[in-house]
């Protein structure tokens, strides 16, 4: 998949500008493989070019960029940078509050990917209250029976 995305971006680069928000689709599965490839630096570096362009495409607060600061966080945490994971997961919510105008899933998930943050820290009450708010927007919003719902379940259940 490496492989992959890496030509997929070569070509990208030659047909789009930088800022292009269809090259940024494509830095943020390059920076999710290389989180999995357990590679922070290197995600985190290109996650934070997928922000940067997702904040110039949109101007304005958007969920999109929310999405990508919520897996820039992550990849913030697995390198033990806290205190900028927080930063980065409480900007996805300001994201969130303003491009959806109401209460959305992604703020469930967004508070059990904040739990996993503190968790990963040493953290562990406020992980469980973080989890424990995060359920509950999934319950009320997805449902108990969604199967995302029940993957966050296990996720909060293991931390």
């Amino acid at each position: 998949a490496d492989e992959h995305i890496g030509k997929a971006l070569m070509i990208k680069r030659k047909v789009l500008s930088g800022d292009n928000p269809l090259l940024a689709q494509d830095l943020s599965t390059q920076g999710k493989i290389q989180t999995a490839e357990h590679k922070y630096e290197a995600a985190a570096a290109t996650l934070r070019q997928v922000v940067e362009i997702g904040k110039r495409a949109h101007p304005n607060p958007h969920y999109q960029v929310g999405i990508d600061l919520v897996f820039l966080a992550l990849a913030e945490s697995d390198l033990g940078h806290t205190d900028k994971a927080l930063a980065d997961i409480d900007e996805a919510k300001h994201n969130y509050d303003i491009s959806y105008g109401k209460l959305h899933p992604n703020h469930g998930d967004r508070l059990v990917n904040r739990a996993m943050i503190l968790a990963r820290a040493g953290r562990k009450l406020e992980a469980a209250r973080d989890c424990a708010a995060g359920l509950a927007i999934l319950n009320q919003t997805l449902g108990p029976d969604a199967a995302f719902t029940r993957t966050n379940v296990k996720i909060c259940a293991g931390l």
